[in-house]
C-alpha cells in the first residue's frame, strides 16, 4: 500500500542535472522524440492567431485556438514533449514548476515562431530585391 501523503520531490545530483541540461539542448529527431513520449498530461488550448479578415460570418470568432498534447519525456524529467494539433512535428519545452503555466509558455513559443517566420520572410524579400537591383544595374 502507498502512503496517502506522497512526497513527490525528487532530488538529482549535479551530474544528473548536467546530463539533463545537456540533453535538453540536443536537437532530437522526430523519431527520437516520438520514442521518448511518456505519460500524457492535460491537453492545453492556445490562442495561435487572431484572424484579421473583415468578412467573417456572424457568430464566428476572430480568435483561433489550437490544442497541444503534452507528454512527459521518459528520459529527461526536466523536459516536456509537445504535439501540436495541426502539425506533424514534436518539440520540447522545459518542464515548468507549475503545469498550469504550460498554456502561457506555449503562447509565447507560438508568438516567437510567428515572429521568426516573419523576420525570415522579410529578410528573403529584401535579399530578392537586392538581387533584382544588382541585375538591373
Amino acid at each position: 500500500m502507498f502512503d496517502d501523503k506522497r512526497d513527490t520531490t525528487v532530488v538529482f545530483t549535479d551530474t544528473e542535472m548536467n546530463s539533463f541540461d545537456d540533453d535538453a539542448y540536443l536537437d532530437l529527431s522526430q523519431e527520437v522524440l516520438s520514442s521518448r513520449i511518456g505519460e500524457e498530461l492535460p491537453t492545453v488550448s492556445v490562442l495561435v492567431d487572431i484572424d484579421e479578415s473583415e468578412d467573417l460570418p456572424p457568430g464566428v470568432g476572430r480568435e483561433i485556438y489550437e490544442d497541444f498534447s503534452v507528454f512527459a519525456d521518459k528520459l529527461n524529467p526536466t523536459q516536456l514533449i509537445i504535439d501540436r494539433e495541426y502539425d506533424d512535428n514534436y518539440f520540447r519545452i522545459t518542464r515548468p514548476k507549475d503545469l498550469s503555466t504550460i498554456d502561457s509558455i506555449l503562447q509565447e513559443r507560438i508568438q516567437d515562431i510567428k515572429n521568426n517566420r516573419e523576420l525570415d520572410e522579410d529578410y528573403e524579400r529584401e535579399r530578392q530585391e537586392r538581387e533584382r537591383d544588382e541585375w538591373n544595374d
